[in-house]
C-alpha cells in the first residue's frame, strides 16, 4: 500500500475558515447580516461553550442553504473553488502537497467542513476527500448532515473506514487545531501547525 498523507483543510491548507468565506461569497452583505442577527442567540450559546461547533455549524448551514437544490449548491461550490478559494490557499501547503505527489503518495483531505464546498478544488488537484456530508432529499438540501461532523475522533473513524492503516508503512498527517490531534496520532510523521 502506498504511503498516505492526511491533510486537515481549514487553517492547514487554507489561511481562513473556508465555510465562512463560502458564505461571504454566496450571499450579499445584507443577507448575511440579517442571517447572523437571527442566529445571534445560538452564537452566544456557542461562544459560551453551551453549543458545540457541530451544532452551531448545522444551524448556520440550515439557515442559509436549506431548500437550495443540490445542483445549485454544487454550481456555487464550483464557482467558489475557481474564484475565491485560491486566494486563501497557503503556498506552504501546496508546496507540501506537491512534494507528496512527487513521492507517489496518496493524499487525502480530511475536514470537518462540508465536502461539497471544496470537492471541485480537490478533484482539480488530484486529492481524495473525507468530510462532513450534507443530506438532500428529492434533489434539495434539507439543512441537515448526512454524516457525523468530521472532526476529532470522527476523523479517525472515517479514515479507518476507508483505509487499512495497518497495511501502510508510512503515514503523514497535517493539522492545526486540537481537533486534529486524534488524526495526527495515526501518523508516523505528524505535523502540528507546521509543514
Amino acid at each position: 500500500m502506498k504511503p498516505l498523507a492526511f491533510f486537515d483543510f481549514d487553517g492547514t491548507i487554507t489561511s481562513k475558515d473556508a465555510l465562512y468565506q463560502f458564505l461571504f461569497f454566496s450571499f450579499p452583505k445584507i443577507r448575511l447580516l440579517s442571517g447572523f442577527v437571527f442566529l445571534a442567540p445560538f452564537l452566544v450559546l456557542h461562544y459560551g461553550k453551551m453549543l458545540s461547533n457541530a451544532k452551531m455549524k448545522q444551524r448556520v448551514f440550515a439557515h442559509f442553504f436549506r431548500g437550495l437544490t443540490i445542483d445549485a449548491f454544487q454550481q456555487l461550490a464550483l464557482r467558489f473553488c475557481k474564484e475565491k478559494l485560491p486566494e486563501i490557499i497557503r503556498k506552504e501547503a501546496m508546496d507540501k502537497i506537491e512534494w507528496h505527489k512527487q513521492q507517489g503518495h496518496e493524499i487525502v483531505v480530511v475536514s470537518a467542513n462540508f465536502d461539497q464546498i471544496f470537492a471541485p478544488w480537490c478533484k482539480e488537484n488530484g486529492l481524495k476527500i473525507i468530510g462532513t456530508c450534507l443530506e438532500s432529499k428529492a434533489g434539495f438540501l434539507t439543512g441537515k448532515f448526512a454524516s457525523l461532523d468530521c472532526s476529532g475522533e470522527e476523523k479517525v473513524k472515517r479514515i479507518k473506514q476507508q483505509y487499512a492503516l495497518e497495511k501502510c508503512e508510512v503515514i503523514y498527517a497535517y493539522g492545526d487545531t486540537k481537533g486534529d490531534l486524534p488524526m495526527l496520532a495515526l501518523a508516523h510523521y505528524p505535523f502540528y501547525q507546521k509543514f
